[in-house]
């Protein structure tokens, strides 16, 4: 993770179970979290409820498969309200 620690992009790692292992210096600014105050935190807690069915339905499943993902929705900064994020996601 310590190129992550310099890019401007979040980069986390997850559990199995899809919470937060590890992320990035970039969760604060983008986020408005520290990147230890996301570990254990379940990143769908993070998606704005209007997104979350769509996003849980498609991502979770092709994740799990193997599929590389790209989603788009809202994320709940902490402070803010929304922000519009794209992810990535495959299973490492």
């Amino acid at each position: 993770m310590l190129l992550a620690q310099y890019t401007r992009d979040i980069i986390c790692l997850h559990e199995l179970d899809g919470k937060y292992k590890c992320g990035s210096s970039a969760c604060k600014k983008m986020l408005g979290y520290e990147p230890e105050g996301l570990i254990g935190k379940d990143p769908y807690e993070l998606v704005h409820s209007e997104d979350i069915g769509g996003i849980q339905k498609e991502s979770y499943e092709r994740v799990l498969k193997g599929e590389h993902i790209l989603i788009k929705g809202v994320g709940v900064h902490e402070s803010r309200g929304g922000a519009l994020l794209k992810s990535q996601g495959v299973l490492a």
